[in-house]
């Protein structure tokens, strides 16, 4: 007699003659070499990179007809070659599942695989992402967009700091806590993002140096970098028969023009929507040769965004994300009178809100060589 079975447990068989009877147990076990994988998975989807945070990984094991396979080697190995797991291989349990630990000094995803010995059938768990560990990080770095803010309010600053743990891996969603000795933060508390760097704002109505700090841990970093400003004082160099100056961009004021301010003769006050295509501004150029001779340069004036281009005085907004800015131009055609020499002067501006009494002051130098 032959006896086969599809099912896996134990079977008693009987046989008899009369009244004569014979049982025998059998222990029907799955076949190993029909082994597939099944529900593989770890414990966690994220641990830090401290070879000491530790991740679990197990899969099922059954042969060809649903049974569980007990005692049954599985090989483990890892696309992340930093990962160290406890062992290469694991021996199925009673209900058929092998597991396998590991962890890693390096921050990375990482991504194991189960194989059955025998066929060779595979099988691959979802990627764990091991992270840096915040306990230890440090502050690599601090750093601004820009060392001047206009000291309006609107016109902010944005600080950047990266971070990175003992082992020099990116530490993200770790909390970095910020000062100022000036003006304020967007927030006292950022957290950093994948690539372990977080940033915070600064803006304010307060005029000087602004020194803010960022912490981690015992890790600190300052920045004395920023002045919030009032005044801009700048130098526009002239040595060719026309030439064009801009100016930084004041932001946060929708409506806004530029008008001047003695010694400069231009427009004086806002128009909504002056007509033409520019203001006439002139200023006074004095010559340098200790004669102190006197001359009038006469200038083109306009307001510029990234929208538009307006007379100099002009307020209406345009939805302007990037500010305005003045704009001067100079050319040799409408400054016939003036003889050749090196000549100096200021161009005295004003960058005021349609809405408000607020007002920027430009102290424009102009450097003249007229050949």
């Amino acid at each position: 007699m032959t006896y086969t079975d599809t099912k896996a447990g134990t079977t008693t068989v009987g046989a008899g003659i009369n009244d004569s009877q014979k049982e025998l147990q059998l222990n029907v076990i799955g076949d190993v070499d029909t082994a597939t994988l099944s529900n593989i998975k770890a414990d966690k989807t994220q641990a830090v990179a401290d070879n000491t945070d530790t991740v679990t990984w197990s899969v099922t094991v059954k042969d060809g007809y649903g049974n569980v396979l007990p005692s049954t080697a599985i090989n483990w190995s890892s696309d992340d070659p930093d990962l160290t797991l406890t062992a290469n291989s694991s021996v199925t349990n009673e209900q058929g599942i092998a597991s396998i630990s590991g962890h890693t000094l390096k921050a990375r995803d990482a991504v194991v695989t189960a194989t059955v010995p025998g066929n060779g059938k595979t099988l691959s768990t979802a990627k764990v992402t091991f992270i840096g560990d915040a306990k230890t990080a440090t502050l690599l770095s601090l750093t601004v967009d820009r060392t001047d803010a206009l000291a309006n309010g609107s016109d902010t600053v944005t600080y950047t700091t990266q971070i990175e743990d003992v082992n020099h891996n990116s530490v993200p969603n770790a909390a970095i806590n910020w000062q100022t000795t000036l003006n304020k933060l967007s927030a006292s508390t950022t957290n950093t993002n994948s690539s372990g760097v977080a940033t915070v704002k600064l803006s304010g109505n307060d005029v000087g140096q602004a020194t803010v700090t960022a912490s981690i841990n015992t890790s600190s970093l300052k920045n004395d970098q920023v002045k919030f400003i009032n005044t801009i004082e700048d130098t526009w160099y002239v040595t060719t028969d026309s030439s064009t100056y801009t100016s930084s961009a004041i932001k946060g004021y929708p409506d806004l023009g530029f008008v001047t301010s003695a010694p400069t003769t231009g427009p004086t006050e806002l128009d909504w929507a002056p007509s033409g295509n520019y203001s006439k501004v002139s200023t006074p150029v004095t010559l340098v040769d200790n004669s102190g001779q006197q001359y009038t340069v006469n200038l083109k004036g306009y307001r510029q965004s990234d929208c538009s281009q307006r007379p100099l005085n002009a307020a209406v907004g345009c939805s302007s994300s990037g500010g305005y800015q003045a704009r001067f131009t100079w050319s040799r055609s409408d400054n016939q009178t003036i003889p050749p020499g090196h000549y100096t002067g200021l161009i005295h501006f004003y960058g005021q809100d349609w809405h408000t009494s607020w007002a920027f002051e430009y102290r424009l130098t102009l450097d003249l060589t007229i050949n």
